[in-house]
């Protein structure tokens, strides 16, 4: 019996049964191969109690030979996941099942599916929960691809998947099931590598011993036992047996790579047996021959990874990452010789200005030579003939070099649309050169790295010692291993040396940040940065930990003896203690100090140093913090979180057993630690897991707002009550962290750098606490209406708010050109205008429709068939047109002319030019209520899947037909109209063009969606998330808020596009995108966001 490939893509047979080829197109992915599992037991997955009440589970999505996933609803959280459990619960199915369970939940990388929850069902199946995510694989994409072009297009979301699984390799963790099938590329254009089912830890032995499923000698017999891959995929040594090792995951990418590009696997063969035979024997046909077109550096990169001998391929995933990073940001490849002569083409391209001018002067002299020289008519006609084949040569030369360019920024895009989450810094590098030519592109990937956290760096020590920032949040000083001071101002971005030594040395704030003190061992360094003056001193002992309450100096030395130091004297004063004190801790008010050791917790007071400390706690302190106001302290003794209260005497109010804790902060009325597992909130009786980190922590401290930061070696976790998200590290390791709950500046210090991120730049405004509605009015305002109490106008740049009245909830807003009007519609129908600084304007009448047509003139609608025209300067009102029919659609243009167009249910078509004549006309098919009219007076309807347009000069003509019916027109600000239509398909139709359609989403209309009147940007609710699409640029979709404890609903956008709101359980989230309007200001913007640059060498990222 044997089985078609084609019904089995991706699926689990035994080897016996792979036999047979699919012939023509791409050639298909083979299965991946697993045999018997060994005989052991997964014992601690064998029975249990139900776990899974909260979640509901939906219609399954796949099926496999261990288990199967299905859809659910987290019924706690409210969101759907995806739900997979085992399908059996033999020994071996549960080990296997098992391990995949632990493997995968040890991997935290945007292009790998996290792990939310696990336990075991009411059948005793073991379950484990993981984020949902849609798109398609790969290999779909490839099959589809018919140019090599398109193909090459899908390169970066081959870096995103190395660099998956480098993240792996780095963690000891090997894939071994790497191929197209696996590889999803997601609904907003993520990558995700998926089915870490086969996945080991290097150096575990798998189940029972792995016997090769090739043998050179016995003829390709298959052999009976373990064995782990899919046939065109697997390294030889993988084949033969050997141990796998990180390299096999890199010949597995390489054979993606080679399938990406030729749309077959290596070694491709009839059968299964033969392709596995020939990758034994030899290495594939190098991919530059089998596919003309492949670029020189991709064709090398692939040849490395698919290297014969291991020891000749990249040794790890990050090599190849790197390597195929820096081919799509057109760096030089490591792996790839490189010619004198590419090298010199290289060159001419990245200096085209000084070489042109160069051949310019050149070609001068090379003519007046001809001219001096040619006298013959001989000679002048081949001459002739030769220039013209010379511009022939050079047309095409250009030609090509245009196109090739092209295609490498179309790749360069693609890349940084990967990186725009798990690197947002490099994505914004990677396209500031492309700003001037795709600067609409490059602009919506700017903002998408926005929200994802763009950092600034300045330099510091390669290894930083100590960081702190000023009171106010607005500097830093840092102090490292090089001797060097620096003192940074945040706002201006700068770096001043204040002291260079050839110490290692930490530095501390003194005198609120008028004096600087430095030390290492026994010296001690005063600086006054207003005088500008210096002391040196030399103290009795080797400082331990040194602390400033204004301005004297606290310290303990390497005995446990404390010190203090009043910084205008010369000698220090022991203070008599009994007991050895490692570190101190002063209250931020300074009367208090915090006194720990090895086995001691107790507090000095300033007031009345007399008297001896007062005992907290007993044991080692592995870390402490004061609250912002010096109310409270939080500290972990031994493996217990304890929460101090200082008023009216201390005392401890809350203590619970954390376990392992590295780190403790109070923030927000709340303790937090850092473990082994991640960030916790620790409450009277449970410590709940709040995010895991990346790496290991290095801090835990509150910024503004109650925001908690916790750092670790690889990302910052922000935790705020308005959703938590990762900001990870653009290059190196953080070694330390800084912030400040009066400022939104997050400093980390990584090799050579300190890190600046602007929380301001990507958390968005919490306001309107308990709104029952709000609209925007403009990109500057926002009005809110409350069940109880007055509506509120509230300006969004300084925060500033003051009351409109009682009124109903709003059911329109529209603002006025330039966002200094606006117009409300409550659920009365009742209309009012309103401006800064004045009491809201009542409007007569019952009012349906309402927006501006100019600054001041604002049309009214009535389903009564009436249209209006209220002038907001003088307050007086004309009436545009009224009609015994009911009026279904009203439209007006936001430009110079004005025009205004209705639609009446007798099928009646009117329209006029504000201050010129009206026109009717009667349409002989029922259209539907959505109109939109041209700033030259153009009104384009809809009648079913036809777009209609009536022109001025009074013809009407079908403009495009679309797949579906027509439901709702919305305006880009441009040539163009987005048509929502039935299904939840939106297309965008060019209004220049008959006919010219393409997709924007599929299922657009079946979300919550609000769309920006002058750019045409919408945003969509996405299960509890907000997703900006912008329809006029190639890859149109990112996601602008996704946080599981935030369930955001009633999405809208100002007119221009610039502010986003959503509505919380607790009140109003607003966000601002910035959109610069040209090339040249979106140039100016990128360097604004960051210096950083894409790198040379091995570098992938640099600074200015």
């Amino acid at each position: 019996m044997a089985e078609d490939p084609k019904s089995t893509v991706g699926g689990t047979v035994m080897p016996t049964l792979v036999d047979d080829a699919t012939a023509g197109g791409a050639a298909p992915i083979m299965p991946t191969f697993v045999g018997k599992p060994a005989d052991s037991v997964a014992a601690a997955i064998a029975s249990g109690p139900p776990q899974m009440a909260r979640y509901e589970l939906g219609p399954e999505i796949a099926r496999g030979g261990m288990g199967r996933v299905v859809e659910a609803t987290d019924t706690t959280l409210g969101r759907v996941v995806a739900f997979k459990e085992a399908l059996s619960r033999d020994a071996d199915t549960l080990k296997r099942f098992e391990r995949e369970t632990r493997i995968t939940a040890r991997l935290e990388h945007p292009s790998i599916v996290p792990v939310h929850d696990a336990g075991i069902g009411p059948g005793g199946s073991p379950f484990y929960v993981m984020r949902k995510i849609g798109g398609r694989p790969l290999e779909k994409f490839v099959a589809t691809g018919e140019t090599l072009e398109s193909r090459l297009a899908l390169v970066p979301h081959m870096v995103a998947a190395a660099n998956a699984i480098a993240h792996a390799h780095e963690r000891g963790i090997v894939h071994r099931d790497i191929k197209p099938s696996n590889i999803l590329v997601g609904d907003l254009g993520e990558t995700i590598v998926i089915d870490w089912g086969l996945a080991k830890v290097v150096g575990e032995a798998d189940e029972a011993g792995l016997p090769a499923l090739v043998d050179p000698d016995d003829q390709l017999k298959t052999r009976v036992g373990i064995v782990y891959g899919t046939p065109g995929f697997m390294a030889p040594e993988q084949l033969r047996g050997k141990q796998v090792d990180p390299r096999c995951d890199v010949y597995a990418l390489g054979a993606t790579l080679y399938h990406l590009l030729s749309r077959k696997p290596p070694h491709h063969a009839a059968t299964a047996d033969a392709m596995m035979k020939a990758a034994v024997d030899s290495p594939p046909t190098p991919i530059g021959e089998l596919v003309a077109g492949v670029p020189a550096e991709l064709s090398t990169i692939i040849d490395k990874a698919l290297a014969h001998d291991a020891d000749a391929r990249y040794q790890n995933a990050r090599e190849l990452a790197e390597d195929l990073n820096r081919f799509v940001t057109g760096q030089l490849v490591a792996s790839h010789h490189y010619t004198t002569k590419e090298k010199l083409l290289r060159f001419v391209k990245k200096h085209r200005v000084p070489v042109a001018a160069v051949s310019l002067a050149l070609l001068v002299l090379v003519v007046g030579g001809i001219f001096a020289y040619v006298r013959v008519a001989r000679a002048r006609d081949r001459a002739d003939a030769a220039a013209v084949v010379a511009v022939q040569e050079k047309q095409t030369a250009e030609r090509e070099r245009q196109k090739a360019e092209e295609r490498n920024e179309r790749l360069t895009l693609s890349g940084a649309w990967t990186h725009v989450e798990s690197n947002p810094t490099l994505a914004v590098a990677m396209v500031r050169p492309l700003a001037g030519k795709h600067f609409r592109e490059v602009r919506s990937i700017a903002a998408a790295a926005r929200v994802n956290g763009v950092t600034w760096s300045l330099p510091a020590s390669q290894v930083t010692g100590s960081l702190e920032m000023s009171r106010d949040g607005m500097a830093a000083l840092a102090a490292g291993d090089d001797g060097v001071v620096r003192v940074y101002d945040l706002r201006k971005r700068t770096a001043q040396t204040i002291v260079e030594t050839s110490d290692k040395v930490l530095a501390r704030f003194a005198d609120e940040e008028r004096k600087i003190v430095v030390w290492h061992e026994a010296r001690l360094t005063v600086i006054d940065r207003v005088g500008g003056g210096r002391r040196d001193l030399t103290v009795p002992t080797p400082i331990h930990d040194l602390e400033l309450v204004g301005i004297t100096a606290y310290w303990t030395d390497t005995a446990g003896s404390m010190w203090q130091l009043d910084l205008a004297g010369t000698q220090p004063l022991q203070i008599a203690l009994d007991q050895r004190v490692h570190q101190i801790a002063p209250s931020p008010d300074g009367r208090w100090i915090a006194l720990y050791g090895e086995d001691d917790l107790s507090l000095y007071d300033r007031t009345t140093p007399a008297e001896p400390p007062r005992h907290v706690a007993t044991g080692r302190t592995r870390a402490l913090d004061w609250s912002t106001d010096g109310t409270h302290f939080a500290t972990l003794v031994d493996q217990v979180a304890i929460d101090v209260q200082m008023v009216p005497v201390p005392t401890i109010v809350r203590q619970l057993t954390v376990g392992e804790r590295f780190f403790v902060a109070y923030g927000n009325n709340q303790l937090y630690t850092i473990g082994p597992t991640g960030v916790a909130a620790v409450s009277r009786d449970s410590a709940k897991p709040r995010r895991q980190l990346l790496g290991a922590p290095v801090g835990l401290s509150e910024s503004r707002g109650g925001t908690m930061v916790a750092g670790s070696e690889e990302a910052l976790a922000i935790l705020s009550d308005r959703g938590d998200h990762t900001l990870r590290v653009p290059t190196g390791r953080l070694q330390l962290i800084a912030t400040s709950a009066h400022s939104p500046y997050v400093l980390g210090a990584i090799d050579g750098r300190v890190l600046v991120w602007n929380l301001d730049e990507l958390e968005p405004l919490a306001l309107a606490p308990g709104a029952a509605t709000a609209k925007l009015v403009g990109s500057d305002a926002l009005i809110a209406t409350f069940v109880e109490g007055p509506a509120q106008w509230i300006d969004l740049n300084t925060g500033k708010s003051r009351e409109l009245g009682l009124w109903p909830a709003i059911t329109q807003a529209a603002d006025a050109p330039g966002g200094q009007l606006a117009a409300i519609v409550d659920l009365a129908h009742h209309a009012k205008l309103v401006a800064p600084g004045k009491e809201p304007e009542d409007l007569d009448g019952e009012v349906d429709w309402v927006g501006f047509a100019t600054a001041t003139q604002l049309v009214l609608g009535r389903l009564t068939g009436k249209v209006e025209l209220h002038d907001a300067s003088t307050g007086t009102r004309i009436t545009l047109v009224e009609k015994k029919e009911e009026m279904i659609g009203l439209a007006w243009s936001r430009s110079e002319p004005a025009y205004v167009a209705a639609i009446f249910k007798d099928n009646t078509l009117w329209r006029t030019r504000l201050g010129g004549d009206a026109q009717t006309t009667k349409l002989p098919q029922k259209p539907n209520s959505s109109l939109y009219i041209g700033p030259d007076g153009t009104v384009h309807y809809a009648v079913g899947g036809t777009l209609m347009a009536w022109r001025p000069d009074d013809t009407i003509e079908p403009h495009a037909t679309l797949p579906k019916p027509i439901i709702e027109l919305g305006t880009t600000g441009t040539s163009s109209l987005v048509a929502f239509s039935e299904g939840g398909v939106a297309y965008l139709v060019d209004l220049t063009k008959p006919n010219h359609v393409t997709d924007i989403d599929r299922d657009l209309g079946r979300s919550t969606v609000a769309m920006a009147a002058d750019t045409g940007l919408i945003v969509k609710e996405e299960r509890g998330a907000l997703v900006v699409i912008d329809p006029l640029t190639e890859h149109k979709r990112w996601t602008l808020a996704d946080s599981p404890g935030v369930v955001l609903t009633r999405a809208g956008v100002s007119s221009d596009g610039r502010r986003v709101l959503a509505h919380t359980a607790t009140g109003v989230l607003v966000w601002t995108i910035p959109m610069p309007a040209s090339a040249e200001d979106t140039a100016a913007y990128l360097d604004k966001m960051t210096n950083a640059i894409t790198g040379t060498g091995s570098k992938s990222l640099d600074w200015r």
